[in-house]
């Protein structure tokens, strides 16, 4: 195994340790954040998202935000697509084009605005990027977090 990947690894489990002990925000509370890293996205204290950016401030606020769209958004726009999905078989393409499917977008996004958060700060992307995947593992956060591309 790579000698670098290897240490990447080991630091893992510390870093997820130091995650979870963070404090817990309410969206909307944008205040002393780190320029970048992980966040995990908790709905009645259970995680349900993991994410991770190059600036916490911009990036939480997108995915709560009235007039984000599917790119900035993308978090509630599965939220929405997994309910409204239940009954209509729609591409994306045409799920955005759907009324319908746009009121339950926005209900999402207010969805995520009475969420709360926890970060922690990871400015190496490379590490960003595996630790990201080991906290969806760890948190079981699959449903909303499954690496699809679109």
């Amino acid at each position: 195994m790579n000698p670098n990947f290897r240490n990447i690894i080991e630091e893992l489990p510390k870093l997820y340790g130091k995650l979870m002990k963070s404090p817990l925000i309410k969206w909307g509370d944008f205040k002393n954040l780190p320029k970048a890293g992980i966040y995990v996205f908790f709905e009645n204290d259970e995680p349900i998202y993991v994410g991770r950016t190059r600036n916490f401030l911009r990036r939480l606020r997108e995915h709560g935000n009235k007039n984000s769209g599917h790119n900035s958004a993308p978090f509630a726009f599965n939220l929405a697509k997994n309910n409204f999905t239940k009954t209509y078989s729609l591409t994306r393409k045409k799920l955005e084009g759907n009324p319908d499917f746009m009121k339950e977008f926005d209900g999402a996004k207010a969805r995520v605005r009475n969420m709360s958060y926890r970060i922690i700060e990871v400015t190496n992307p490379i590490i960003q990027t595996i630790f990201e995947v080991y906290c969806v593992l760890e948190l079981g956060t699959q449903e909303y977090n499954n690496f699809d591309t679109h």
